[in-house]
Parts: C-alpha cells; sequence; structure tokens
C-alpha cells in the first residue's frame, strides 16, 4: 500500500511539472507571436490609412477589409493620432481591430453613423 502511494504521489507531482513546463513554453511563444506581430499590425493599420487617403468612404473600407465601421473609425484615429505626435506605437482598439479582421467580431467598439469619406 505504500508503494502504490508513493508512486500515485511521485507521479502526480511528474505531471504536474510536465504541465509548468509546458505552460512556461506557450506563454514564452505567444510572448515572441506577440512581439512579432507589432510591425504586420502597424503596417495592416497603415493600410487601412492609405485606403482613405486614396478616398475610400470609411464604410467602403470596413467592407473591403472586414472590419466594422467602429473599428475603421479607430484604426484611422489612431494613425492619425500617431502621425502627429511622431509616435509608430499602437493603441488597444486598433490593435484589436486589425487582429480580427477579416469577419469576427471585435468588443469594444464605438458606435456612429458612417459611410463619410475621410478628410486626409
Amino acid at each position: 500500500m505504500e508503494a502504490a502511494l508513493v508512486d500515485f504521489y511521485e507521479q502526480t507531482g511528474r505531471a504536474e511539472q510536465l504541465r509548468a513546463t509546458a505552460r512556461a513554453r506557450a506563454e514564452k511563444v505567444l510572448a515572441d507571436a506577440e512581439a512579432a506581430a507589432l510591425e504586420p499590425e502597424r503596417r495592416a493599420r497603415e493600410a487601412v490609412a492609405a485606403l482613405a487617403d486614396l478616398g475610400e468612404p470609411r464604410d467602403q473600407i470596413a467592407e473591403l477589409t472586414g472590419l466594422s465601421l467602429p473599428d475603421v473609425r479607430a484604426v484611422l484615429a489612431e494613425v492619425a493620432g500617431a502621425g502627429k505626435a511622431g509616435s509608430e506605437g499602437g493603441g488597444s482598439v486598433a490593435v484589436a481591430a486589425v487582429e480580427a479582421a477579416p469577419g469576427r467580431a471585435v468588443a469594444g467598439s464605438d458606435g456612429g453613423a458612417g459611410g463619410e469619406p475621410v478628410q486626409g
């Protein structure tokens, strides 16, 4: 009986150790992926701004990209703000919007009327 209990606790501890090691590896992989995604996300936001600069209305940009209209507004506001501040950093709403496109809902979007052309 003692041997069975010793085996139980040793194996349970080993299983927990394996899971903890795997969890740490997964967290590192996710952190590396998040860091690597910063540049593509920035470029995606710039592409949305380029569409606006070409005269595409916001509702058309939303349709073309799969972003919601509020998310298009958020991306354009962020890009305009970053241009004024000279920053390449991104805000969480616009990043979430770009990550969610196409065809996925994004929480935290603001509402409002759309379809107006973007003034560049």
